[in-house]
């Protein structure tokens, strides 16, 4: 659902993370974020605090809230987004046809900071490696 359905109020979208994914951490300056787990399993860090975030999970990120995620599962994790007010569509439009040549971490910062997002640092994959599994 789009910003023009709902008037301005709401932008929800479904996403799929693959296993070990997730992005830099970063900050909103406009808009409050949510998430439900529908699949798999995330954790999740909302400024210092680190959390797991199995099916069924939750989160709300209020705006200049630092944070990001990870998928700590084997298998895809699905989630429904919700920001609002609506406007991150033009982050998820451009970030799913980035420009030739740019890597992904240099899109999301690049793209994300036009949508008024900004990355203040790494993502948990690199931050808080998970320990090696036997």
């Amino acid at each position: 659902m789009r910003g023009q359905h709902t008037n301005g109020a709401l932008t929800a979208l479904e996403n799929a993370i693959a296993p070990g994914d997730g992005p830099p951490l970063h900050t909103h300056a406009n808009e409050d974020e949510a998430w439900y787990v529908l699949e798999g399993e995330l954790r999740f860090r909302l400024g210092a605090e680190l959390r797991g975030a199995p099916a069924g999970t939750f989160v709300f990120v209020a705006r200049g809230t630092p944070h990001c995620f990870q998928n700590v599962g084997q298998q895809a994790a699905r989630v429904l987004v919700l920001f609002t007010p609506s406007g991150m569509e033009r982050f998820f439009d451009r970030f799913a046809s980035p420009p030739d040549g740019a890597n992904a971490s240099e899109a999301f910062s690049r793209i994300g900071r036009e949508a008024g997002m900004e990355v203040i640092g790494p993502s948990l994959a690199v931050s808080d490696p998970l320990p090696a599994r036997a």
